[in-house]
């Protein structure tokens, strides 16, 4: 459930509520990725000490990170969408929905969209995903 616009205190039956369908293991595979890290190593006129140095100073620099296609994997996960209406009152139920409703001032519709896409995104990299709360 989002925190968007005090979301959660609201009643029970007024919050926004988002669902969606947890991606399949080729899914994860295909938008999760892992960065592979580079070293700079200089081995010209330097004893076999001074490049050991260099590479533990850089491996303990380099931390292996993983990053996410996320509007991807947000699509892939179909979010489903309950008790949010756009600018005309008109209720939004899909993604595609969510993504075509305007910003302005008042609804800050980004920051919902960036809180959902983030937390999809950091399900996709844990190994169970369940539905967003």
């Amino acid at each position: 459930m989002p925190e968007w616009e005090g979301n959660r205190e609201l009643p029970e039956d007024d919050q926004l509520l988002i669902t969606y369908t947890p991606l399949t293991g080729e899914q994860r595979k295909k938008y999760t990725h892992k960065e592979k890290p580079l070293y700079s190593i200089e081995v010209e006129g330097k004893t076999d000490e001074e490049v050991e140095a260099q590479i533990q100073e850089q491996t303990t620099r380099i931390e292996l990170r993983i990053w996410t296609d996320d509007d991807e994997i947000a699509a892939a996960c179909k979010p489903a969408i309950k008790n949010l209406e756009d600018l005309d009152g008109d209720p939004i139920t899909t993604w595609a929905q969510l993504l075509a409703v305007p910003q302005t001032k008042e609804n800050q519709i980004s920051v919902l969209i960036t809180e959902v896409t983030t937390e999809l995104s950091n399900l996709a990299k844990e190994k169970d995903s369940k539905n967003l709360k």
